[in-house]
């Protein structure tokens, strides 16, 4: 399933680093402490994988610098080069492990996307533009803008990192109330921006 999520920003902190940080705590990786789990070698292939997608995604982005870019283009190397087992052993080492040497993970099964990108299969839709591409310019608007068209999605963070949604009860909220619901968070921050995501969820 895939819908779109608006992440409200203030404007001068729209960028791809903030993003993430928004949403990082929403997705398939956590801080351990938050819910332990084994970590199998299926786990660490969708990590790796999620990992790969996102320095990709980074190093084609036009927002970031070129220092920035190098960065991403030297540990994405890295991560394609290495086994599955070399790949956890890099990147959790410290984290507890059972007494069979089981990695004990930061992997959550029950999240709320599996992974996202700017725009995708909603790209212009903020700005109604034709030929959009995935890059944040083409997928923000003021909140002004939001409010006027009534740019509904399924989902918004707010700035705080707090998460709304539509679903209550594994049931939709009437569309009328969702709508409501949407405008009023926007109504509390006149000066953001809005962000569109395409987040997917199994």
């Amino acid at each position: 399933m895939h819908y779109a999520l608006n992440v409200i920003l203030p404007a001068d902190q729209v960028s791809m680093e903030k993003i993430e940080k928004l949403t990082e705590p929403y997705g398939p990786y956590q801080h351990l402490k938050k819910r332990p789990a084994l970590c199998s070698l299926s786990d660490i292939f969708n990590m790796r994988s999620h990992k790969i997608f996102m320095l990709k995604m980074k190093i084609e982005s036009r927002d970031a610098e070129n220092s920035i870019r190098e960065l991403c283009q030297r540990e994405l190397e890295v991560c394609e080069n290495m086994t599955l087992e070399q790949y956890g052993d890099y990147y959790f080492k410290g984290l507890e492990r059972d007494e069979d040497g089981n990695l004990l993970s930061p992997y959550i099964p029950q999240c709320n996307f599996d992974y996202w990108v700017v725009g995708g299969r909603f790209k212009g839709h903020l700005m109604n533009l034709e030929n959009a591409s995935n890059e944040i310019k083409d997928n923000c608007c003021s909140i002004s803008h939001a409010i006027e068209t009534k740019k509904i999605p399924k989902a918004i963070v707010v700035p705080e990192g707090k998460w709304f949604d539509r679903w209550t009860m594994d049931k939709l909220l009437p569309a009328e109330e969702w709508e409501k619901i949407v405008i009023d968070h926007y109504m509390k921050y006149p000066e953001h921006m809005v962000v569109m995501l395409d987040c997917h969820q199994e």
